[in-house]
């Protein structure tokens, strides 16, 4: 049966007093009090990223039926809209609702709006049901799931199976760093992407291996030898040209280290399993 874990992102849940009304669909399995981390937080718009912070609260899962559900006293923001109270992913199963602008009970409906959704509900018509959506953003008041709903509820139970936690990671970088100037494709991201993921450190055991210069005979399987042959001497040729790149050792270093990492990702999936 799924259970549900109650993460407060940065909330006194006991304040709320939602506990009872949700153990009372869900049980309860823990509560959490866990920062967010700060790529969460966009400080342009003064909001907090729902999707990424799904995205957190699905890495404290430990149970495969265990419903991630997080609450966050401050504004949020979805693709696509400037605020929001809630997001939710079925697949994953989690959810996130913004208190910011709710007051308890409306905290309470959107709560079980959110987790309707991973239970695989659609938004319904009747008003006052917890998956009826309304206009002006905020819950309707809704008090129950109605007889559809409960229905689909209890069908749907058995198929929750979400991912769970990884319990480690390997990840593979370059600490190679190269700049081509004045150019559409911002090379400056993977660095910056390294130290995030170093510094907040989002997953509890994590590897890090220094990608190797690829083989010149696995770059062989992919490409040419008359235009790999081109590109080690630095030959501008119209085979080159089309890489629409400058022609240099450093850039050159870069993407062979590139290759390099993509191909131990691979061996490094093929060994320790893909989820």
């Amino acid at each position: 049966m799924p259970s549900l874990t109650l993460i407060s992102l940065d909330e006194n849940l006991e304040k709320l007093n939602i506990l009872k009304p949700l153990n009372e669909v869900l049980e309860i399995k823990d509560i959490k009090k866990i920062k967010p981390p700060k790529l969460t937080f966009n400080p342009d718009r003064k909001q907090y990223f729902s999707t990424s912070l799904l995205h957190f609260l699905e890495l404290q899962r430990k149970d495969r039926q265990e419903i991630i559900l997080g609450i966050i006293n401050s504004p949020i923001y979805t693709p696509g809209l400037t605020s929001a109270i809630g997001e939710s992913s079925p697949k994953r199963g989690v959810a996130v609702v913004s208190a910011y602008l709710l007051n308890n009970n409306e905290i309470i409906k959107e709560a079980f709006h959110e987790i309707g959704h991973i239970f695989l509900l659609n938004h319904c018509d009747f008003i006052n049901c917890f998956m009826h959506c309304s206009e002006d953003k905020k819950p309707s008041q809704k008090q129950e799931f109605c007889q559809n709903c409960q229905a689909l509820i209890k069908k749907n139970k058995a198929k929750l199976n979400f991912s769970k936690n990884f319990e480690s990671l390997s990840l593979v970088y370059s600490s190679k760093s190269v700049s081509f100037g004045e150019h559409i494709f911002p090379v400056e991201k993977y660095s910056l992407i390294y130290q995030v993921l170093k510094e907040n450190r989002l997953f509890k055991n994590t590897s890090f291996y220094e990608a190797p210069e690829a083989e010149f005979e696995d770059l062989l399987l992919a490409h040419d030898l008359e235009y790999l042959n081109d590109l080690k001497e630095l030959k501008l040729t119209p085979r080159t040209l089309f890489s629409e790149i400058p022609i240099n050792k450093e850039i050159m270093d870069f993407f062979i280290s590139h290759a390099g990492g993509t191909i131990l990702a691979g061996f490094l999936a093929l060994k320790e399993g893909v989820q």
